[in-house]
C-alpha cells in the first residue's frame, strides 16, 4: 500500500483517504475523501491537506459540497493549509470540479465552509487555501436562496486564500464575520453564472473586519453575461483592497449597507482598483455605488488612483447613469468623509460622478471627461460631476471635467486609438433636488474647459444652492450665449467666483444701468458672481446724495468703488440719488 503523507503532510491520494482523480470517479467519494483529510489535519492540530494535480489527461476530481473547515464546542483552534501543487492555477484544466453543493446551515449551498460555534475568542484560525483551480461545471446543481460561495468564512480568523482560481461560482468568496481574512493574487471568474465575486459581511453582528485584498482579478467578460456584482460590501469595518480589476460585471463595487441587512460600512481603502463594467440594464450599471439604508451609514471611505469605466471592447450597453453615484437619498443612509484620490471617471452615459448628498465628500485631482453619451435621455446630466440634493462639505480640487481622453486600442468608442468623441455638456453642475438642496461646496484649481456648454452650471430651478465658492478654474474657450463659461438659474445663495480665466478676467460690462435709488446692490444683483467694480456719476441736473458701502456712507457724490462677491448682506453698496434729465450715468464691470 502506497503512503504518501509524511508528518504534518496530509496527501489525499492516500489509501487512508482514498480522493481519486477522474471524470468517473463519483464526486460524493471525493467529497468524504477530502473532509476525512481535513478531519485529520484538525485533529493533529494542524497541517497541510495536499491535493496534488501531476496526472496526464486527467481532468481533475470531481467532487460536491459542502467540505467544512471548522471546530464547535470547546476544540482548540487548527491551523488547516489546503494546497494544490498545479503551476498554473489559470490553466484550463481544473484542479476540483463541483458538480452539485447543497444547502443547509451553516453552509447553505458553499463549496468549501469555514465555520465554527465556539465564543469569539476562540474563532477558528490559520486555514490557508493555496494554489487551487476551482471550477463549476456547467449546470452545477446549486441550491437557490442561499450564499452558494466556492469558499464562505463564517465566524473565521486569519483565513487565507491565495494564487487561487475560482470559475463559474454563484459566489466566489464570501467573508462573512470575520477577522484579520484575506485574498492574494486570486482571479474569479463568473461566465457563467450573474453572480458576485467578493462578499463583505451580512449583518451588525456579521462583519468582516480587517479585510486585505490585493493582486486580484474579477471577471465577468462572456458576450450577453453583462451580470452580477464584482464586489459586495455590506458591513465591514477596515477594508484594504490594492491592485485590483474588476471587469464586465453589471455592476462593479457595491457599498449598500442595511439594504439586506443591517451593519455599517468604514474605515474602507481601495488604492489603483480599475472597474469596468458593463450592463444592459438602464438603471443599473454604475462601477462604484454607495448607497446605505436607514438607519445605516458607510464613512471614512478612500479611493486612491482608482479608474472607473464602462467595459473596454463591449457593445450594447444601455446604461443611462452615472459611473460613480454616491446616494443617501434612495435608502436613507448616512454618507460621510468620502475621499477621490487622482481617481478618473470617464466615458459614461451620465455623469462622471453623482453625488446626491451626504457630507464631506472630496475629488483631489483626477479625470472625469468625455462623459453625458445618453444626455438624449431627458433625466440624464452629461457633466463630469453632478451634485444634486441635500451635501454639506464637497471639496473638488485639481480636478479635470472637460472632454479630454485619449483612448488606446480596441474600445467601444471610436474605431482604433485616439481621442474620445467630445460629449459632455457641463463640467460641474449644481443643482436642488426634491431631496435637498446642496451648499458649502468648494471648487478650486480644477479644468473646466472644452465642454459642450458650460463650465460650471449652478441652478435654482428647484431649491436653492447655498455658499458655492469657486476660486482659480480655468473657463477659457467658451464663446457665444449658448457656450458660456458659467450658466446660473436663480435663485442661489452666495455664489462667489474668483480668479478664474475666462469669467474674472473678461472685463465683462455687467450693467450699465443704475439700480433703483436706495437699493443695496453687488455684482449678484445683475448676474455677476465674482468681484465687481462700478462707476457712478451725477448725470444733467440729476442729484446723488449718499453713495454707501455696507452701510456706511463714503462722503462721495461720483467715483469709482470695488465690491467683493458674495451676499447682497455682506458685501454691497446703495446710491441715493434722483435723476435729471438723463438716466444715472452708471456702469459695472467684472473683475
Amino acid at each position: 500500500m502506497t503512503t504518501y503523507s509524511q508528518p504534518g503532510i496530509f496527501n489525499v491520494l492516500d489509501p487512508e483517504y482514498g480522493m481519486l482523480p477522474g471524470s468517473s470517479v463519483d464526486p460524493s467519494d471525493n467529497q468524504a475523501a477530502l473532509q476525512n483529510a481535513i478531519n485529520a489535519a484538525i485533529a493533529a492540530g494542524g497541517g497541510t491537506v495536499l491535493i496534488p494535480s501531476e496526472y496526464e489527461g486527467v481532468s481533475g476530481y470531481n467532487i460536491v459540497g459542502p467540505i467544512n473547515i471548522g471546530v464547535e464546542g470547546n476544540a482548540a483552534p487548527a491551523s488547516v493549509r489546503i494546497v494544490g501543487t498545479a503551476q498554473d492555477t489559470g490553466s484550463a484544466t481544473p484542479l476540483l470540479l463541483v458538480t452539485s453543493t447543497v444547502a443547509g446551515s451553516p453552509y447553505n449551498g458553499d463549496l468549501f465552509s469555514v465555520y465554527t460555534s465556539v465564543s469569539a475568542e476562540d474563532d477558528i484560525g490559520g486555514t490557508t487555501f493555496e494554489n487551487l483551480n476551482i471550477t463549476y461545471f456547467p449546470g452545477a446543481s446549486v441550491p437557490s436562496g442561499g450564499t452558494a460561495a466556492a469558499i464562505h468564512v463564517v465566524n473565521g480568523q486569519n483565513v487565507r486564500i491565495d494564487n487561487t482560481v475560482i470559475l463559474n461560482a454563484p459566489q466566489g468568496v464570501f467573508f462573512d464575520d470575520t477577522l484579520q481574512c484575506s485574498l492574494f493574487r486570486c482571479t474569479i471568474y463568473n461566465a457563467a453564472t450573474p453572480g458576485t465575486a467578493l462578499t463583505l459581511g451580512s449583518g451588525v453582528s456579521n462583519v468582516a473586519k480587517e479585510t486585505y485584498v490585493a493582486g486580484c482579478t474579477f471577471l465577468n467578460y462572456e458576450p450577453g453575461d453583462e451580470q452580477g456584482i464584482a464586489v459586495q460590501i455590506n458591513s465591514v469595518d477596515q477594508l484594504r483592497m490594492q491592485n485590483v480589476r474588476l471587469q464586465g460585471y453589471q455592476q462593479g463595487i457595491v457599498i449598500t449597507p442595511g439594504a439586506s441587512a443591517g451593519g455599517d460600512a468604514y474605515n474602507l481603502h481601495f488604492g489603483n482598483v480599475s472597474c469596468y463594467t458593463t450592463s444592459t440594464t438602464d438603471l443599473a450599471g454604475a462601477a462604484l455605488l454607495i448607497q446605505p439604508y436607514s438607519p445605516q451609514g458607510v464613512a471614512r471611505v478612500t479611493f486612491d488612483n482608482c479608474e472607473f469605466s464602462q467595459g473596454q471592447g463591449k457593445t450594447g450597453t444601455t446604461y443611462i447613469g452615472p459611473g460613480v453615484l454616491i446616494d443617501p437619498v434612495t435608502g436613507g443612509g448616512v454618507i460621510d468623509q468620502i475621499r477621490f484620490v487622482e481617481t478618473h471617471s470617464f466615458l459614461w452615459p451620465g455623469a462622471g460622478m453623482q453625488i446626491t448628498g451626504g457630507s464631506n465628500i472630496q475629488a483631489l485631482g483626477g479625470y472625469y471627461s468625455c462623459n453625458g453619451s445618453a444626455s438624449e435621455f431627458g433625466e440624464v446630466t452629461s457633466a463630469g460631476i453632478v451634485i444634486t440634493g441635500a451635501t454639506t462639505g464637497v471639496r473638488i480640487t485639481g480636478a479635470a471635467c472637460n472632454n479630454s481622453v485619449y483612448i488606446l486600442g480596441e474600445n467601444q468608442f471610436i474605431s482604433g486609438s485616439g481621442p474620445a468623441p467630445a460629449t459632455q455638456e457641463y463640467g460641474i453642475y449644481v443643482s436642488g433636488s426634491a431631496s435637498g438642496t446642496p451648499g458649502a461646496i468648494r471648487v478650486a484649481d480644477c479644468d473646466l474647459t472644452g465642454n459642450l456648454n458650460n463650465g460650471l452650471v449652478v441652478t435654482g430651478a428647484v431649491g436653492t444652492p447655498a455658499n458655492v465658492f469657486v476660486h482659480h478654474c480655468d473657463l477659457t474657450g467658451y464663446t457665444g450665449s449658448s457656450q458660456a463659461p458659467v450658466s446660473v438659474t436663480t435663485p442661489v445663495s452666495n455664489l462667489q467666483i474668483t480668479d478664474c480665466p475666462g469669467y474674472n478676467d473678461q472685463a465683462t460690462i455687467v450693467s450699465t444701468t443704475a439700480p433703483l435709488s436706495g437699493t443695496a446692490f453687488n455684482g449678484s444683483s445683475f448676474g455677476y458672481y465674482g468681484p465687481v467694480t462700478f462707476c457712478v456719476t451725477a448725470g444733467p441736473e440729476g442729484v446723488i446724495s449718499e453713495i454707501a458701502i455696507k452701510g456706511t456712507s463714503t462722503r462721495l457724490t461720483a467715483g469709482t468703488f470695488a465690491l467683493a462677491p458674495g451676499l447682497v448682506t455682506a458685501s454691497y453698496a446703495a446710491i441715493t440719488y434722483t435723476t435729471g434729465i438723463e438716466p444715472l450715468p452708471f456702469a459695472m464691470v467684472g473683475q
